[in-house]
């Protein structure tokens, strides 16, 4: 009848509960399909806290119809301080969690696959055994000290004020296992204030 309808609220309860969530991304039609993708949060596996600031998020880029999921385009995760997010693959789909530690004016963000211990209790430690890939952001004035340092890391991208890298793990591991070649092509790098792949460069 030609009325404006906010797809996001669903006409049976008449709630958008399903598009809450605990961190500012936007909706955006990330893949440029056309449509506008709805980002719903949910914490990676082995996280329980949603109040907590060491809880890492993953994002499912979904359509909305009248309150209802109809279709999911990608999963990723955002780090917005440093500008960038990572597709997930879809192999990954609930194994792979990830973690973030900054020291040393250098920010490590590692995904990995958390052991689980008990029903729905996982081990969050992580190593050389069971990680895949660590996305690194330098400080620009201890990029040097930190290259001379770490020889296994790539080198992706350089802006005045840091320095991007990433690490890939060969540890059997073949599951989950991402290569260099995937990585610089699900590593992308925010080129506005928008979240699109359009606003991006890879």
């Amino acid at each position: 009848d030609g009325a404006l309808m906010n797809e996001s609220i669903d006409t049976e309860s008449g709630s958008a509960n399903v598009t809450k969530r605990h961190i500012n991304v936007y909706s955006s039609d990330i893949d440029n399909d056309g449509i506008v993708e709805v980002p719903l949060a949910k914490m990676f596996t082995g996280y329980t806290d949603p109040l907590s600031s060491d809880t890492r998020w993953k994002i499912n880029w979904s359509e909305i119809e009248t309150g209802k999921i109809v279709n999911n385009s990608m999963n990723t995760f955002h780090n917005s301080l440093e500008g960038w997010f990572f597709i997930l693959p879809e192999k990954w789909d609930t194994d792979v969690s990830a973690a973030i530690v900054n020291e040393s004016n250098v920010s490590q963000t590692t995904f990995f696959v958390p052991y689980e211990i008990a029903d729905d209790n996982y081990s969050m430690s992580y190593d050389e055994t069971n990680s895949l890939v660590t996305i690194y952001a330098v400080s620009a004035d201890n990029a040097d000290t930190f290259i001379r340092k770490n020889r296994d890391v790539t080198i992706i991208k350089e802006t005045e004020t840091t320095v991007y890298g990433y690490k890939v793990y060969d540890n059997g591991m073949s599951k989950y296992a991402v290569t260099a070649e995937d990585v610089e092509f699900l590593l992308n790098f925010n080129k506005s204030t928008e979240w699109t792949l359009e606003g991006l460069v890879q």
